[in-house]
């Protein structure tokens, strides 16, 4: 299992504003990776992955084939493919699937989600924003049976509640949080059992 923990957000229509809102309140120093994966069009990619750093100065890639899942970075589903996880030697790096939409959506997060839990278990946190459709349900089903915690946003706070609600339909969600919430849950989580102890935020 890795050292470190993983944190998977989910997002659609509406997504980009509150993900930046988000990952806006997490500090540099927090023990964990953080891979997003929104639904939008390849040619937004980079400019979304541009915007969240420069409005919070952490390292923010786009996801590409044999990258290493690391502490402090954050990544971004690249458009047209599902970004999957792969360990090898206590290690996780990035794999590309090229299978073509699943549930309609390419970047799936059930994918990334489905991908990452029995390689973190308890060290994952799945966080559905805003968004239609039901990616991420599945995801969470994943997450739940391995141990890992799940969070969706608030309907008051989203433009479309399809993909939260959906989960939370199912019985697959933990805690139901505004965006603000979830930041700080994020880093509750992330600091839980570390060895690096509190994070001055």
């Amino acid at each position: 299992m890795p050292d470190g923990k993983l944190i998977i957000i989910a997002a659609s229509t509406g997504g980009p504003k509150i993900v930046l809102d988000i990952i806006s309140r997490i500090p540099p120093s927090l023990p964990t990776a953080i891979i997003v994966v929104q639904h939008m069009l390849p040619k937004f990619n980079k400019s979304f992955a541009n915007r969240i750093s420069r409005g919070t100065g952490l390292d923010v890639k786009i996801g590409f084939w044999g990258m290493r899942v690391a502490t402090g970075r954050i990544i971004v589903a690249p458009g047209r493919k599902h970004l999957v996880l792969e360990e090898d030697k206590g290690d996780v790096f990035i794999a590309l699937d090229n299978s073509g939409p699943k549930s309609g959506v390419i970047p799936s997060a059930d994918l990334t989600m489905m991908a990452a839990a029995p390689i973190y278990k308890e060290k994952l946190m799945g966080v559905i924003l805003t968004g239609m459709g039901k990616d991420g349900m599945e995801g969470f089903r994943a997450l739940k049976e391995m141990g890992g915690s799940t969070v969706v946003q608030d309907e008051e706070s989203a433009i479309v509640y399809g993909m939260p609600g959906r989960a939370l339909q199912n019985g697959l969600v933990d805690m139901v949080l505004s965006p603000r919430e979830i930041a700080d849950e994020i880093i509750r989580f992330a600091q839980e059992d570390s060895l690096n102890g509190y994070v001055e935020v």
